[in-house]
């Protein structure tokens, strides 16, 4: 009779309640698991790229893995960073040193070549001598 599909059906509506709470929270942990797997696979991204010990590598990590990385892991990669920038910077500044260096002994001996200037080609080739030991 009807009264009994009633009560049936207001009988079974807690048992829905419940499955779609329990559906929920089930979906509530697999966002959270979500989350834990894409934290430890952005650590693990860094922690890679730190042992590089490359700057550039680091950098391009931190960018792609900053917003999912551990708080720990992403202050550790920023002081590597700022380490090995500074590093790189330095090693830059040295090679930006020793090309104008080396230019300026090419024109030394293209100078002294052209001039016909045995004593300044001489003087020139030591220079360059020195410049590459």
């Amino acid at each position: 009779s009807r009264c009994e599909c009633a009560s049936v059906a207001v009988s079974a509506a807690p048992d829905v309640s419940a499955a779609a709470g329990g559906a929920s929270a089930a979906v509530g942990a697999v966002a959270v698991a979500d989350t834990a797997l894409q934290q430890a696979m952005a650590d693990a991204a860094l922690q890679q790229a730190m042992a590089t010990g490359e700057y550039e590598a680091l950098a391009a990590s931190l960018a792609a893995h900053h917003a999912s990385a551990s708080e720990p892991v992403l202050a550790e990669a920023r002081e590597v960073c700022d380490t090995l920038r500074e590093r790189h910077k330095k090693q830059k500044q040295k090679q930006r040193q020793k090309h104008a260096g080396a230019m300026e002994v090419l024109a030394a001996l293209q100078s002294a070549q052209r001039d016909g200037d045995a004593r300044a080609l001489e003087a020139a080739v030591s220079r360059a001598q020195a410049a590459d030991h």
